[in-house]
C-alpha cells in the first residue's frame, strides 16, 4: 500500500484531516466554608480549579484574576497554596481584593487547586463572579457565581444577676447565659462564659 501526500500551491503538505485544535481549560471555584461570622478567625478558603480538559498537549500561559467583591479581603496570613505548573505566579496579597495567576502550565487531562483564605469586614451575602481563566488555546467560559454568607456576631443574654446588687462573701451566684445567632438560629456550636 503507498501512501499519498498532496503539495498544496503553497507547498504545504497534508496527509488527511487537520488535527482538532486544542479546547480551552474549564473553570471553578468555591468558598469552603460557605458560611461564615464577621472576622472570623478562621477564614473561608476560597478555591479555583483549573482543568485541561484535552487527552493530550499541555496548555501554558494559563491565567485569570479575580476581584473579590467589596466587603471581602484577602486574609493575613493569605493561605495561599496550590500551583499550576513550576512557573505560574499566583498574585495574593494580604489585605487587598485582587487574586490572580499569571504563566501556569497544565499538563494534558490534569488540573490544578489555588486556595487563597478570604475575610469579611460586615454581614451580608456576597457574591464572587470568578470570570475566565485565559490559555494557549483560548479562554474559558467564565466561572459559575459563587455565594458566601457572612453572619454577625451573636448576641449574649446574661439572666439572674441584678444591677447594683450586693451580695455576701461567699454567696453563689449562679447566672445563665443564652446565646442567638441572627440569621443562622442553630448554628452555634458554643454558648460560655468564665
Amino acid at each position: 500500500m503507498t501512501a499519498v501526500l498532496a503539495v498544496t500551491a503553497l507547498g504545504f503538505v497534508s496527509s488527511g484531516p487537520a488535527a482538532a485544535a486544542a479546547a480551552a481549560p474549564t473553570f471553578t471555584s468555591a468558598f469552603t466554608p460557605s458560611e461564615i461570622g464577621v472576622g472570623d478567625s478562621s477564614a473561608t478558603a476560597l478555591g479555583y480549579t483549573i482543568t485541561n480538559p484535552n487527552a493530550s498537549g499541555t496548555l501554558s500561559n494559563v491565567a485569570f484574576s479575580d476581584t473579590l467583591p467589596a466587603g471581602l479581603t484577602i486574609d493575613n496570613p493569605s493561605g495561599e497554596n496550590g500551583t499550576c505548573g513550576t512557573a505560574g505566579v499566583i498574585t495574593a496579597n494580604p489585605g487587598s481584593s485582587t487574586i490572580s495567576l499569571t504563566g501556569g502550565s497544565l499538563k494534558a487531562a490534569s488540573s490544578c487547586t489555588i486556595s487563597v483564605a478570604v475575610i469579611a469586614s460586615q454581614a451580608g451575602v456576597f457574591q464572587d463572579n470568578p470570570g475566565a481563566v485565559s490559555s494557549s488555546a483560548g479562554a474559558s467560559a467564565n466561572g459559575a457565581p459563587q455565594s458566601l454568607t457572612v453572619l454577625p456576631p451573636p448576641t449574649l443574654t446574661v439572666a439572674h444577676i441584678t444591677n447594683n446588687a450586693k451580695y455576701t462573701f461567699g454567696e453563689t451566684v449562679k447566672p445563665t447565659y443564652s446565646c442567638a445567632q441572627a440569621g443562622d438560629p442553630t448554628a452555634l456550636s458554643d454558648c460560655s462564659a468564665s
